[in-house]
């Protein structure tokens, strides 16, 4: 399996005047930022969740130093019931996992096809390629889905973030070959048009009590709330003509239109990166990016579109899309900008073969655990912090598999 990403002009065009000299140079900004993710991911959030219910500080907190900090770490590594905005511009950074997923693929698209194009691969070459990509990453995001429940209709066969990024991947791919203004046009018409949509889509009133509570805090007003309202929307009520049943958990296979949004942002942000501007300059475009993102996306969360992660809202596009953006800025100024590598070299060892981290992360987690176990005793990963001892340990043996492969030039691709 080889993996990779994509680059942007009309009619299948390569772009020009965009991009650096040397197409296979990699930018550490984005192995870094990579690494960070498949690590929690990994770790499954650490186990501080599990750690703060043990110590009695979740779901609710003593007022404590250590009961408030302790509530603070749970509620960034897990999903909100539904809305995703706290205090206007809050959101929690489990929520933003799969955005800067998505968002990073589309980043490394002008990196991975430009070198592709380096090598000689015709235009027709790379779409194969991107066709061939989507494919297989619906296929293995399936293969994790139903890893332990089969292939029986369930609103869970489609929801896995493999397959939401493979649904959208290939139309991506084509717009990179289009330009950054047709990317933007694209953009514009995804989030508009779904956004649409879900307002259109006939909802019943009076709704079931869950569909009633989940709307309950949104910042809009009823009649647009119950559009958005937990299982009666447009994405979930696709899913249960469709597969039988929406997922349990509100997600929904339809999230991959929204989301194509994100790596679009993603590929507007790569192409940017590759730019002949200054470093300087392209930290200054990374951040207007992101408060065009964010006005954009708070102004429609309080008007037509609540931002609420669980069916990707276009209004959470935008909204989780600022973040994500802000992280990559962050992660550009200091190993770009400042040149301060040296410390990013354990993310970078997984950034570098994150769909390894990733399908080991989701596969042999438990193995892992079992294995420690037999040499540690399973009283190792007993007790009060006990979830965060076997997190940390089951990380740990991951990233040095990682780093050997990292050590000996072995990286896992599509």
């Amino acid at each position: 399996m080889s993996s990779s990403s994509s680059s942007s002009s009309p009619p299948l065009a390569e772009p020009v005047n965009t991009t650096t000299p040397d197409p296979s140079k990699r930018l550490v900004a984005l192995d870094a930022y990579r690494g960070l993710i498949m690590v929690t991911l990994a770790a499954g959030g650490f186990g501080l969740m599990e750690t703060a219910r043990n110590l009695g500080y979740w779901p609710q907190g003593d007022g404590s130093f250590w009961g408030t900090l302790w509530n603070y770490l749970a509620f960034h590594t897990q999903h909100p019931p539904w809305i995703s905005q706290f205090r206007v511009v809050g959101v929690s950074y489990w929520d933003l996992i799969q955005p800067a997923f998505m968002f990073m693929v589309g980043v490394a698209i002008p990196f991975s096809y430009a070198k592709r194009r380096a090598r000689g691969d015709s235009t027709g070459r790379l779409l194969g390629h991107a066709l061939w990509r989507s494919l297989v990453l619906v296929a293995l995001g399936v293969f994790l889905q139903t890893k332990n429940t089969g292939l029986e209709p369930s609103g869970r066969l489609l929801v896995n973030v493999l397959t939401q990024i493979g649904l959208g991947y290939f139309f991506v791919v084509l717009l990179y070959f289009a330009g950054p203004l047709w990317q933007v046009l694209a953009l514009v018409a995804i989030l508009g048009g779904y956004g649409w949509a879900m307002l259109a889509w006939p909802v019943s009133e009076p709704l079931p009590a869950e569909a009633a509570a989940s709307i309950e805090n949104l910042p809009v007003k009823n009649e647009v709330a119950l559009h958005f309202a937990k299982g009666v929307n447009l994405p979930e009520s696709i899913d249960h003509r469709l597969l039988g049943a929406p997922n349990p958990g509100g997600y929904a296979t339809l999230n991959f239109v929204p989301s194509m949004g994100t790596m679009l942002l993603g590929l507007l942000a790569g192409t940017l990166v590759r730019s002949r501007y200054s470093n300087r300059r392209k930290l200054l475009l990374l951040l207007l990016g992101a408060a065009l993102c964010l006005a954009a996306g708070l102004g429609a969360g309080y008007t037509v579109c609540p931002i609420i992660k669980r069916i990707w809202t276009p209004s959470f596009t935008l909204f989780s899309g600022a973040w994500v953006l802000l992280f990559l800025a962050a992660f550009f100024l200091i190993t770009e900008v400042l040149q301060w590598r040296r410390w990013a070299y354990p993310l970078v060892v997984v950034g570098a073969n994150s769909l390894a981290m990733y399908m080991m992360g989701q596969l042999m987690h438990s193995w892992v655990t079992r294995r420690w176990e037999v040499y540690l005793g399973a009283e190792a990963f007993a007790g009060t912090y006990g979830p965060l001892v076997r997190s940390l340990v089951v990380l740990g043996t991951l990233w040095f598999f990682c780093w050997y492969l990292y050590r000996h030039k072995l990286f896992f691709r599509v």
